[in-house]
Parts: C-alpha cells; sequence; structure tokens
C-alpha cells in the first residue's frame, strides 16, 4: 500500500488493495 507516496492516497480513499485493484485503473485522478 506505501509502496507509492501517491497510490496509497488512492488506495485509502478507495479502501481497496493494490493486489487486488490497480490504482489507475479504479483512480480517477491517475495518470
Amino acid at each position: 500500500v506505501e509502496s507509492n507516496c501517491c497510490s496509497k492516497l488512492q488506495w485509502r480513499d478507495f479502501g481497496v488493495s493494490p493486489s487486488k485493484t490497480p490504482v489507475r485503473a479504479r483512480s480517477p485522478r491517475s495518470p
């Protein structure tokens, strides 16, 4: 979760795990 300084904010916002859902697939603010 905290492997990325940017990602952990999105994981926390969605309440999901990076192993389950890619950040750029779920997060609208991801590039």
